[in-house]
């Protein structure tokens, strides 16, 4: 019997722990207090009870939205206590993460530090995953705020590894973000923004906030140099911030924005996210205020309630202790008879109630069952049939992108015209996706031979719309315009481009880095667009570096540079794209960068150029390993 009313009452008190979740979601405290004091008056929630642990954690959770930190730790680590008594490890580590935020919050960090390594000890108790991925990045975040970042690297590793081991992307996009920002603080830009590129694909895919993240990436972009990407990566962060009413992302958004604005120049917009900023230093301020004036005057009223309270339990226990008196003294009179007549009559009604309330469950869950059946039917047929429907469409955008790869391999010159001008050359190509953003180009004009490696803007289907462009403007400013000379054919393509972009109602910044390069007899005539000339001659490399803008919109554009150039016999020619020197891969997951390549292709510079080509090749695949391909690679080698 007892069991059954136990059952009963914890399915009562469930319900009640779920209106209090709802209640402080919407921080309606009275009501949540309302609740809580329900579930401490019911005779089964004894002290030390698990629903005495449950009561203790909720008060400790208003006290802590209250900002009364005091009693919030007070509640919070009786509440973990009880918890761990009674084997709830769930509720437990759910403490003991309020614990590591309040003091998270505080900037105490030996103590947050102290909890998490508590709470990791149950979660490996409990060989729970996600609260082992959990926990290993708060120790990471800790260690972040105290400048330890090889401890923290060694926590987010330990932090992916199971959350990799449970499949869960939204886990391990936590973990990718910190490193990310470990990183930036040690002013490795290049693997900071691979990290926040990678957390920010997760977010995106699983429609998680992003506003937070974009102001990181921000503020990284300004520090490499490009505060134009700051200001279009932040602007979105800003906006996704406001539809989501989080204030302190809006925050450091503007103040991302302030600094980028005025790094371009544009004073206007720097002032208005400056004010924008301050309107939220005040806001945060005066909410700050508010819940200094709610938490007292919850205090007055739990104070008055309590006092209330206690009044009105002693006059319950004087009139039950009278009553008890009665029923003793009446008792004591009757005969033995009835008194065994009442026990059996009540022990009928008992028995027939739990008969009724058996065969109510039953039936309850018969009729439950059928449901989920019919449910989980229409879901498995719902399924299928959007199984159906992605697979058609994924062979309908994989042929669509096959037909594009046939284009775009239409636009490159074929091997046989590349063989007859350059004779003793190669061309490394490989696109990250099926097509690319990379491209290579060879003419035959004015009695020169042009080639160039090129790298547009973005890479797969954007990228290869975006390089369909830009060969057109190379072809039309030696074919159309009659340009012989590097420099004004970069210039030319680069009015062609933004013509081209700005045509349509939008504005575009795309473009491309390029190496252009032509040669008649021994003379050889480079200009550059970011991407470098290299000419390995008797052992040594000479290197030639193009100018600082993209062929495209940029905010300080200038004529292009020529430069010209004495070839001897035996010279090696290299022009490129950074898509191999960028690739991440080797046993430490490190940038190949351009001093490795340099060293590479010295020491392959005796070889036959088809042999050049392979042993790229090879050392690109075998650097890159299980790592995904970044970004296009590019890279042509003639020998004079």
């Amino acid at each position: 019997m007892h069991t059954v009313f136990s059952n009963s009452f914890g399915q009562s008190f469930e319900l009640k722990e779920d209106s209090i979740k709802k209640a402080l979601s919407i921080a309606d405290y009275e009501e949540a207090n309302t609740l809580i004091q329900e579930i401490d008056d019911h005779p089964s929630s004894t002290e030390g009870s698990y629903w005495d642990g449950v009561t203790t954690y909720y008060r400790g959770k208003i006290c802590y939205s209250q900002l009364d930190e005091l009693n919030a730790v007070a509640l919070l680590s009786r509440s973990k206590e009880i918890f761990i008594q009674h084997d709830s490890l769930s509720k437990a580590m759910n403490a003991s993460e309020s614990l590591f935020q309040i003091y998270y919050r505080k900037q105490e960090h030996d103590l947050s530090k102290e909890y998490c390594l508590e709470a990791l000890e149950v979660a490996i108790a409990a060989k729970d995953s996600f609260q082992l991925s959990n926990w290993y990045n708060h120790l990471g975040n800790n260690s972040v705020r105290i400048e330890k970042y090889d401890e923290a690297i060694k926590y987010e590793r330990l932090s992916l590894l199971y959350a990799n081991a449970i499949g869960n992307e939204k886990l391990a996009s936590y973990a990718y973000s910190t490193i990310g920002e470990v990183y930036a603080n040690i002013e490795e830009f290049d693997s900071a923004d691979y990290y926040f590129n990678k957390t920010l694909d997760i977010k995106i895919e699983y429609g998680m906030n992003t506003g937070w993240l974009k102001s990181k990436i921000g503020k990284l972009s300004i520090a490499r140099g490009k505060p134009d990407v700051a200001i279009k990566i932040c602007e979105e962060g800003l906006e996704e911030s406001y539809e989501m009413q989080n204030v302190r992302p809006q925050m450091f958004n503007c103040e991302c924005l302030n600094e980028a604005y005025s790094l371009v120049g544009d004073y206007k917009n720097a002032y208005r996210a400056l004010n924008k900023l301050r309107s939220l230093q005040e806001e945060t301020e005066s909410d700050t205020k508010r819940n200094d004036i709610t938490r007292l005057n919850y205090e007055i009223k739990y104070e008055k309630q309590a006092l209330s309270d206690s009044i009105e339990r002693e006059k319950e226990i004087q009139v039950a202790k009278a009553e008890l008196d009665l029923k003793d003294e009446k008792l004591a009179h009757e005969k033995s008879v009835k008194l065994y007549l009442y026990l059996g009559l009540g022990m009928l009604v008992l028995f027939i109630g739990f008969i009724f309330n058996r065969l109510r469950v039953i039936r309850r869950q018969k009729l439950e069952i059928a449901a989920q059946k019919d449910e989980s039917e229409k879901l498995r047929e719902s399924a299928e049939q959007h199984r159906l429907i992605a697979e058609e469409k994924n062979v309908e955008i994989l042929d669509s992108i096959n037909y594009a790869k046939r284009i775009q391999s239409a636009i490159l010159p074929p091997a046989s015209f590349i063989q007859e001008h350059l004779k003793e050359s190669f061309v490394l190509y490989k696109p990250k996706d099926i097509v690319a953003g990379d491209f290579y180009w060879v003419k035959r004009q004015h009695g020169k031979t042009y080639f160039a490696a090129a790298d547009c803007t973005g890479h797969g289907v954007p990228g290869a719309m975006v390089s369909v462009i830009c060969n057109n403007a190379l072809n039309r400013s030696i074919l159309e315009f009659n340009l012989s000379d590097p420099a004004d054919i970069l210039n030319k393509t680069r009015e062609l481009i933004a013509d081209e972009l700005e045509s349509g109602d939008h504005e575009i910044s795309d473009g491309m880095d390029i190496a252009l390069c032509s040669i008649e007899d021994s003379e050889l005539k480079y200009a550059g667009a970011n991407n470098p000339l290299w000419i390995l001659r008797e052992g040594e490399m000479m290197i030639t570096k193009g100018d600082k803008q993209p062929v495209g919109k940029f905010f300080k554009s200038a004529p292009f540079t020529s430069h010209t150039l004495k070839l001897l016999k035996d010279d090696i020619i290299y022009v490129f794209s950074d898509g191999y020197q960028d690739q991440f891969g080797g046993e430490k997951g490190k940038k190949y960068k351009a001093k490795q390549l340099l060293t590479l292709m010295m020491g392959i510079s005796h070889l036959p150029m088809s042999e050049q080509l392979k042993t790229l090749d090879e050392n690109f695949e075998n650097w890159k390993g299980s790592f995904e391909q970044l970004d296009d690679v590019c890279m042509i080698g003639v020998k004079v």
